[in-house]
């Protein structure tokens, strides 16, 4: 048995922050159908001594639902926030939109109970995009500025049906490829690409493999017997080491740094180290196939209400798309 490690199930139940709503929101559903009261709207004004006015409207919308809308002007920047919380086909629901004094600049968050959780921020030259789906863990995360000096990307995407996370990244900072391949314990192969100096680092999850025989390590040491061993010859001296035993579990984690010339199919199945790797899949052209791949595959998941992040004009499309309730 060996470390289950945070898994990659995404967390879209209801926090302890979310559920302040939905608390907020059966509560004042019940007071209002129980006062036969059809509908409520209040309008707020709050000066806090010149240097800040808040200004709010607050109302039960047709579906009842709740609808916040509210304007802070701080030392003559403006900013708002509006907030739609309710149910839809009995799934509750949160809706946010925040703006600044900047044109063209805002943040939109969505919750969907029992469904997903959508992230989006976007500007003139830059947008960032996340979704989150809670009933077969996908987690697909676009981010890209596209201006006169930048034309970046950075992708992340896990793909519940081949347990493997991918994130690629183009930047004027630096370009690099990632992929973790995952089983039901948590990460067992991961490789890292460093595009622009040709290095890469590769790391095997030792459990997953047969061939050695056993571990000697004393935590917080250097002693030199620590390390893996078969028969009775220390294997991977010169590779980083993450090892780790207790009662409950145990985790024998090794890595290497090579060039990208002299990577081969036997350093990836481990054989050329003695050991069999328990993944047949994990070869070069696995790896290469995965990578190029990876932004055409996923696309699918840029589409939110019809809008593709990838491919339209957001500065034409995406406001729109945005619940009108909620909007200034």
């Amino acid at each position: 048995t060996y470390n289950t490690q945070r898994d990659n199930a995404q967390d879209v139940q209801l926090s302890p922050h979310l559920m302040i709503y939905k608390d907020l929101l059966d509560n004042v559903v019940e007071e209002i159908e129980a006062q036969n009261i059809e509908s409520i709207e209040a309008q707020i004004y709050v000066d806090f001594r010149d240097f800040m006015e808040l200004d709010a409207y607050v109302s039960i919308t047709n579906d009842r639902g709740i609808l916040v809308k509210l304007t802070l002007s701080v030392y003559g920047y403006e900013y708002y926030y509006g907030i739609k919380f309710g149910y839809e086909d009995q799934d509750f629901f949160l809706r946010e939109l925040s703006m600044g004094t900047e044109p063209g600049r805002y943040e939109y968050f969505e919750f969907l109970e029992n469904h997903q959780m959508i992230d989006i921020r976007y500007t003139e030259y830059s947008y960032w995009y996340r979704y989150q789906n809670q009933n077969d863990n996908t987690y697909y995360e676009i981010s890209k500025e596209d201006s006169q000096f930048y034309d970046d990307y950075v992708l992340s995407w896990f793909n519940p049906e081949t347990n493997i996370r991918t994130r690629i990244i183009r930047t004027g900072e630096g370009n690099m490829n990632h992929i973790e391949l995952f089983n039901y314990k948590g990460i067992c192969f991961s490789f890292t690409e460093y595009v622009d100096d040709g290095n890469i680092d590769v790391a095997w999850q030792l459990l997953e493999a047969t061939g050695w025989d056993s571990v000697y390590y004393e935590e917080n040491t250097t002693n030199p017997l620590n390390g893996i061993y078969k028969d009775g010859e220390k294997i991977f001296s010169d590779a980083r080491m993450n090892i780790d035993l207790n009662s409950m579990f145990a985790n024998v984690r090794v890595q290497y740094t090579f060039m990208k010339s002299e990577l081969t199919n036997d350093i990836l199945n481990l054989s050329a180290y003695g050991l069999d790797f328990n993944h047949e899949e994990i070869n070069l052209d696995f790896i290469e196939t995965t990578i190029s791949n990876s932004f055409e595959e996923s696309a699918y998941l840029s589409v939110y209400r019809g809008i593709d992040f990838v491919n339209d004009d957001l500065s034409q499309t995406l406001y729109a798309a945005i619940d009108e309730d909620i909007k200034p």
